[in-house]
């Protein structure tokens, strides 16, 4: 029973060190977290936020002509690892007799 006894204490004592050195602590500190720090309600800038800048090249790939042809030629480049299926566009109708037109755009990062 002791060793039961013993253990308990052992993790109580672990858990109290753990809440006694949490910002979050039950106990009065010297020095209060940052997070509960009363603000002085002056406007804060925002950090500033850049996006990453890439040298890139694109290149659109346009397919005219009858549905069939543009599905092949689209099925072929997926076929040799050149373009995804889905990285085309739908073939849609462009006004002439049982033509189609499908746009696919590839970009690549300059070194």
């Amino acid at each position: 029973m002791s060793g039961i006894i013993l253990w308990s204490s052992f993790w109580l004592r672990l858990i109290w060190e753990v809440l006694e050195s949490s910002p979050f602590s039950l106990t009065p500190k010297t020095e209060t977290p940052v997070m509960l720090q009363a603000s002085t309600g002056a406007a804060q800038p925002a950090p500033e936020f850049r996006l990453p800048s890439f040298n890139q090249e694109a290149v659109r790939h346009i397919l005219l002509g009858d549905y069939g042809a543009l599905m092949e030629a689209i099925n072929r480049m997926a076929v040799l690892g050149y373009c995804e299926r889905i990285a085309w566009s739908e073939p849609l109708p462009t006004g002439r007799n049982g033509e189609f037109i499908s746009v696919m755009t590839r970009r690549r990062t300059l070194p």
